[in-house]
């Protein structure tokens, strides 16, 4: 009976809106429960439900309730259409009044303002944190926390649900939908907040002064010490940044094709290595022209005056 698929005929559906569109049935007033609703039916014995299954009547009342515009609720209770709180909210939505015809007390009807400021205090729990609330208790809160009703149709809207999805409403409130009905779900802004900026801003200075701190310490202890690179946790690793524009390799010029001959890992760049003292320690490799050329001899002495920073995992 809870299905929307329509597998009725339209003479069907054509004979029910004349019997309850007539006068003579405008009156006319049901149990509230489909169930309930589809028993009183087949009671009565009606021509166009002749041989139809309780089952199926019921399903003919789902329908005739949400698609058709043939039934409608009035208080609890299943009524035609025309008579049905639907076509009472339409008209007053449409001329921006509360449904008189409706209301049972005296209590005053929020506006545009109060109903904002009303609905804000009501997402936000006790403790500041943003609380999610089942959509049915928003009037109750209404009424039990301000004193005040909340009229949907007062703001032009024949329903609670598509009041709140108004743009009026977008930067306080979204609707998510679940099985048994919405929730009313308070907006998050998707920018970053300037407070949040700030902690960001504080937290990369400090991760500086510390790499700062760390490399004069180094200098101060040991010239040939490789520095740790320090990067800040909110920024992208980035290795070409930390390279010296003014760095000069150990030969004196650029960096040559690293040789198989060797198979130094990609990763041990020497890059922070510092150049003045380095260069001191250290003189260009010189060959006499007329001798033929021969690295063997040297290659111990350089590489072990060459200081390879050890991998770290940081």
């Amino acid at each position: 009976p809870y299905s929307a698929e329509d597998p009725f005929p339209q003479v069907l559906w054509a004979q029910m809106a004349a019997f309850f569109g007539s006068n003579i049935n405008h009156g006319i007033r049901l149990p509230g429960g489909r169930y309930a609703c589809a028993r009183s039916l087949v009671t009565a014995n009606l021509p166009f439900l002749a041989g139809y299954s309780l089952g199926r009547v019921s399903h003919i009342v789902q329908l005739a309730l949400s698609q058709r515009q043939i039934l409608g609720y009035l208080e609890g209770q299943v009524v035609t259409y025309f008579a049905s709180e639907a076509v009472v909210k339409k008209c007053c939505a449409a001329q921006l009044q509360p449904a008189w015809a409706l209301k049972k007390d005296a209590m005053p009807v929020a506006d545009l303002a109060q109903t904002r400021q009303c609905l804000q205090t009501i997402l936000t729990g006790a403790g500041g944190e943003p609380q999610e609330v089942p959509l049915p208790n928003v009037k109750r809160l209404f009424r039990s926390q301000f004193q005040l009703e909340l009229s949907e149709t007062a703001l032009g809207h024949c329903r609670v649900s598509d009041l709140l999805q108004d743009e009026c409403f977008h930067d306080i409130c979204t609707l998510r939908p679940q099985s048994n009905g919405y929730v009313v779900v308070p907006a998050i802004a998707t920018s970053v907040t300037d407070d949040e900026l700030d902690k960001r801003s504080d937290r990369s200075g400090s991760v500086s002064t510390t790499m700062g701190a760390n490399e004069e310490s180094d200098v101060e202890s040991d010239a040939f010490s490789p520095l740790r690179v320090g990067f800040c946790l909110d920024e992208p690793l980035t290795l070409e940044d930390t390279a010296d524009s003014n760095f000069e390799t150990l030969l004196g010029f650029p960096l040559m094709t690293p040789s198989p001959q060797y198979c130094l890992p990609q990763h041990l760049a020497v890059t922070h290595v510092l150049v003045n003292d380095f260069a001191q320690a250290m003189q260009r490799v010189r060959f006499c022209p007329d001798e033929p050329l021969s690295l063997e001899e040297d290659a111990d002495d350089f590489l072990g005056a060459m200081a390879l920073p050890t991998p770290s995992p940081c």
